[in-house]
């Protein structure tokens, strides 16, 4: 039995791999192909592709990317190749410059106004504060995100901000109003019959029921 489990992990290994790869020589071949606005496009997507493969290629394209962006004065492209760039520094564990440049993208993108992409920014800087323990600023972007979901009426949004902020409740050792925003974040699962959502939370609801000694709850929503 163990070598059966063996064999599929590997197998499973190789599938991932070989996807990682095709993406990556598809996304080489648009760099080339295209021109303009669509290339900087090419480039973000290659850039984002090599986020925790490669970080170093990551900064290589989005560079790529963001120069070109400037040139052709392409506000979006330069916001997501900057954004980019702070993908690379945070997945090189440098989180001073990750947020550095998650704050250049989140200013460039106000000023666009686009508010899915102020949302992308918002929950980067979340979870890089979340990964320097700074559980105040990552609450402050959190529910940032959340005001802008709720405005846009993205529903799998709100429901995923509401886990983040959640999850930065229980780090704070605030358990009932972790328990709070879970609860509001599996109603939405629910409404959604989003299955996923739903198990994943479900399990934060019996962590915090597990850190409040309600073993017996805990074992329920586990």
């Amino acid at each position: 039995m163990k070598k059966v489990i063996i064999t599929l992990i590997v197998l499973l290994i190789s599938v991932v791999v070989f996807s990682e790869n095709a993406l990556i020589d598809s996304l080489q071949a648009e760099v080339e192909k295209n021109t303009g606005t669509n290339k900087v496009i090419a480039l973000n997507l290659l850039s984002k592709a090599y986020w925790e493969i490669n970080p170093q290629k990551t900064l290589e394209y989005g560079n790529r990317a963001l120069n070109l962006a400037k040139e052709l004065d392409y506000k979006r492209g330069e916001a997501e190749a900057i954004n980019n760039i702070g993908g690379a520094y945070y997945y090189l564990n440098d989180f001073e410059m990750a947020v550095e440049y998650f704050v250049q993208s989140l200013e460039l993108r106000k000023k666009i106004g686009e508010k899915a992409d102020i949302v992308i920014a918002l929950n980067n800087l979340g979870i890089v504060n979340e990964s320097m323990n700074d559980y105040n600023q990552a609450l402050y972007f959190y529910l940032e995100s959340l005001k802008l979901e709720e405005k846009i009426g993205n529903k799998l949004g709100i429901a995923g901000s509401l886990n983040n902020i959640g999850i930065v409740y229980k780090n704070l050792s605030n358990f009932n109003k972790a328990l709070e925003y879970f609860l509001r974040s599996l109603r939405i699962y629910e409404e959604t019959k989003n299955l996923p959502g739903q198990a994943a939370t479900l399990d934060n609801i019996g962590m915090i029921f597990r850190n409040l000694t309600n073993y017996e709850k805990a074992l329920e929503y586990h």
